[in-house]
């Protein structure tokens, strides 16, 4: 009908009004959905940025504790480099003492107070021979007899002081070399053995840092200053070096073997 005609043409542009606030509200829906996921970037860019930054922070705090690391054991092995080295050079100045003791033996000799006492002793005994044969000259074979008497007094006195200076060339050379005697308990065969100071300094001078400064925290800890101190409180006191120097182990092998050999020839004979 006409009437029913004018409602539809009225609600036309109602209808067309609904469409474009429908589209509009589509519209608006779609980019808060939009936003949403940009939202969600940015907070996920967040994310990873803090995370990025604490992984960042992370590394440059190990990379500090890694340096500060770094520095202390340079620190140490400085410290140990120059422990080692006055111990270096306190083995040296004994070497150099040795070097000079045997040079100069002819001329210290007589400085020696074996040596001095037996020559203060001859000097009484020979004025008393001289003596003996004045009184005695008219005698036959008086001044054969004083110069027989006189010939064996000085090479006693030359014996006496060549051993003296051996016996003092003797300790010279085991304090430098160290000392090792083999010798025969009951059926059994054994080495008395100690370090000399060409050993101590082959030892420093062969032995990384690292195993030097494990050393000398033991003998710290135990409140020793010296490593023959640690060594001595040992039951086996090479144990100790044994422990941190290879030298010593090399020297307990060719010991050993050596020993092996003369407990072996003592079972064939």
């Amino acid at each position: 009908s006409e009437r029913e005609k004018r409602i539809q043409q009225g609600e036309a542009p109602l209808l067309k009004k609904e469409m474009e606030l429908s589209d509009r509200e589509d519209s608006i829906t779609q980019r808060e959905l939009s936003l949403q996921i940009d939202e969600n970037k940015i907070k996920n860019r967040e994310k990873l940025a803090d995370e990025k930054l604490e992984s960042a922070n992370k590394k440059e705090t190990h990379a500090v504790e890694t340096l500060n690391q770094a520095q202390k054991e340079k620190s140490d092995a400085v410290n140990a480099q120059n422990q080692m080295q006055q111990l270096l050079d306190e083995n040296q100045k004994q070497i150099d003492i040795f070097n000079l003791e045997n040079r100069s033996k002819i001329t210290e000799i007589e400085n020696w107070k074996e040596a001095s006492e037996q020559i203060k002793d001859s000097d009484s005994w020979i004025k008393t021979s001289f003596e003996e044969y004045n009184s005695n000259r008219h005698k036959p074979n008086a001044i054969v007899e004083l110069y027989n008497k006189v010939k064996k007094g000085i090479t006693a006195v030359i014996t006496k002081v060549k051993q003296a200076y051996d016996k003092k060339l003797d300790e010279l050379n085991e304090r430098l070399f160290g000392h090792k005697r083999f010798y025969s308990e009951g059926r059994n065969i054994v080495c008395e053995y100690n370090y000399g100071e060409s050993d101590f300094a082959d030892m420093l001078r062969d032995t990384p840092v690292d195993n030097i400064q494990k050393a000398i925290d033991e003998t710290k800890k135990l409140g020793k200053k010296t490593f023959s101190e640690v060594a001595n409180t040992k039951e086996n006191k090479f144990e100790f070096y044994e422990r941190y120097f290879d030298k010593a182990k090399t020297l307990t092998r060719e010991r050993m073997l050596e020993l092996e050999r003369r407990r072996e020839r003592a079972i064939t004979r």
